[in-house]
């Protein structure tokens, strides 16, 4: 099945209406499981502490309606009338929610539109000695790293540009060895993935 972020009045609607509240994972992240399928969603953020995920569970909380507003606010309304709201932050990113399928959406920090991907991102495997592609080579040049073999690109579909990286072969709702650059962006925290390498500028450095 495609899941695709919807644009509705404004709002990015996120397909995880029915979901069911299902399990913690490693206390601070709520998965959420589809009751008609395997598909399942992770959602992890700044007001989804481990008294609220545990409650949820408890309650098989089932998702009525999901989305995220233009100011990166994310809102998830259950059907006991419990809900989440959680607003951006300044320096860090605030929320996540992964899956189901491709779908990834985040708060980017200091606010402004979300970063989404889904099922109509540009999706490609990008081969050792083809051009990188442009957001790629922006990133290389913010952190002074290159891939060390071939890679998956994903580009966002919405306004906001960002991009993730994920080794090939990667799953739908794959959380490891990735890489994700929100653009523009400054430089901060470098990221770290076993297939890329620091880039050499003068002799004996780098790795």
């Amino acid at each position: 099945m495609s899941h695709v972020v919807e644009e509705v009045d404004g709002e990015f609607v996120l397909p995880i209406a029915g979901f069911v509240c299902s399990e913690a994972h490693d206390g601070d992240e709520l998965i959420l499981r589809s009751a008609d399928s395997t598909d399942e969603a992770w959602v992890s953020g700044s007001q989804v502490g481990e008294d609220l995920i545990r409650q949820l569970v408890e309650r098989d909380a089932r998702v009525v309606e999901a989305g995220v507003t233009r100011d990166s606010t994310l809102q998830i309304a259950f059907d006991d009338g419990s809900s989440i709201e959680n607003p951006a932050m300044d320096e860090v990113e605030a929320w996540e929610v992964r899956g189901p399928g491709y779908v990834v959406a985040i708060a980017v920090p200091g606010g402004g539109e979300p970063a989404v991907w889904d099922a109509t991102s540009e999706m490609r495997i990008v081969h050792p000695g083809e051009p990188l592609p442009a957001q790629v080579e922006t990133m290389c040049e913010a952190y002074g790293l290159l891939p060390t073999g071939e890679f998956e690109f994903r580009l966002t579909m919405g306004r906001r540009e960002a991009i993730e990286l994920h080794p090939p072969k990667a799953p739908e709702l794959n959380r490891s060895n990735m890489i994700r650059f929100v653009l523009p962006s400054e430089p901060s925290s470098e990221p770290h993935a076993p297939w890329w390498r620091r880039r050499r500028t003068r002799e004996g450095e780098g790795t």
